[in-house]
């Protein structure tokens, strides 16, 4: 009988001592953060199959997407430039898109494909690519020249960011 308990106490010793050793490891082994590349620090664009960065100017964003002939078609807004224009435009009831961005399959060939003066090319991924839109700003505020100037400019700011974000877009593997 004594022999029994001082096996089951020399078992549970070196269980705990094992426990222990593995708690003390994973505590002090250097873990890779994950908000580094945590999707928390993105923006998914599922319609489309990609994430962003977030950066601080595109934290407010929105966006609706639609289908065009096959093509999917991003509308981005930002809370800011739309709550600016409702200022000195008090018509609008909706959002304000402030960059698109549209998806097409396959390849990009820049030597067949002609752009519009707007458009501008993004990124290639595997099985489509992406173009996006280089001025929306016309139209802001056309009653009130001095927010006209200050919505533009956050408007354009926002617009060049979400562009470049898109240039270095992630695929999202489903």
């Amino acid at each position: 009988m004594l022999a029994v308990i001082g096996g089951v106490g020399f078992y549970v010793f070196n269980a705990n001592k094992d426990v222990k050793k593995s708690t003390e490891i994973s505590q002090t082994t250097p873990i890779r953060e994950e908000s580094q590349n945590s999707d928390e620090n993105y923006i998914e664009f599922k319609e489309i199959g990609v994430k962003i960065e977030k950066s601080e100017n595109l934290m407010d964003i929105s966006y609706k997407t639609m289908e065009y002939n096959g093509i999917i078609v991003v509308e981005i807004s930002s809370a800011a430039v739309t709550e600016m224009h409702k200022a000195c435009y008090h018509k609008l009831n909706d959002s304000l898109a402030v960059a698109g961005v549209f998806r097409y399959e396959g390849t990009y060939k820049a030597s067949e494909q002609k752009l519009d003066s707007e458009e501008i090319f993004l990124k290639q991924f595997n099985n489509f690519y992406l173009l996006g839109i280089e001025d929306t700003t016309n139209g802001y505020c056309l009653e009130n020249k001095p927010q006209k100037i200050e919505v533009d400019s956050l408007a354009a700011k926002i617009q060049m960011e979400i562009n470049e974000a898109f240039k270095y877009a992630e695929e999202i593997k489903n």
